[in-house]
């Protein structure tokens, strides 16, 4: 059974943040608390500590400009990113 995680929880003996697809090894441990079923064919995921740190707090480049990183934005968009200056960074 695959499922998305809705929700911070805990899957064999995994974090799994909103938005990760991982597969059930028995359908009792479905919770509909912070998961939802999604068909078998979806493509499993993972996000990483530091991509879960990135997308909370946004990335920082060499002179204090932050980029917010917002998790519903394609990734593959090109299209120039606005940065905001901050000195007391």
């Amino acid at each position: 059974m695959r499922v998305r995680a809705r929700a911070r929880g805990y899957y064999g003996a995994l974090v799994r943040r909103p938005g990760d697809v991982f597969t059930l090894t028995q359908p009792q441990d479905f919770s509909k608390h912070w998961m939802c079923m999604v068909p078998a064919d979806t493509p499993e995921s993972r996000t990483t500590a530091q991509e879960a740190m990135r997308m909370h707090h946004g990335t920082r480049s060499p002179l204090g400009a932050v980029r917010h990183v917002d998790p519903a934005v394609d990734p593959d968009d090109d299209r120039p990113v606005d940065f905001e200056f901050d000195p007391f960074v």
